[in-house]
């Protein structure tokens, strides 16, 4: 969420959002995070790499935690919008 947030600060007010989604599906839980970006994000493996140095880190732990749970996560883009998924 601190990404999706700090992607919209690049943007005009009239484009901001983000859109959470949360629900349960044959006993997994899904989660979707999408949100429109200022400046596409830099992809390595899957992955999404911050520019910026001592960042980058929210992603990694997100993955860690996934794959520590039995799950897996995607990050993508989709129509300008960034988009995680989460399956656990």
């Amino acid at each position: 969420m601190d990404n999706a947030l700090t992607a919209q600060k690049e943007l005009p007010e009239a484009e901001r959002g983000i859109k959470v989604m949360l629900k349960t599906s044959d006993n997994k839980l899904l989660l979707s995070v999408r949100n429109p970006f200022g400046h596409e994000p830099l992809f390595v493996d899957g992955m999404p790499v911050s520019r910026n140095k001592g960042h980058g880190y929210g992603t990694q732990s997100i993955r860690y935690m996934t794959e520590r749970l039995g799950g897996n996560c995607q990050f993508t883009i989709d129509n300008q919008m960034f988009v995680l998924r989460v399956v656990l």
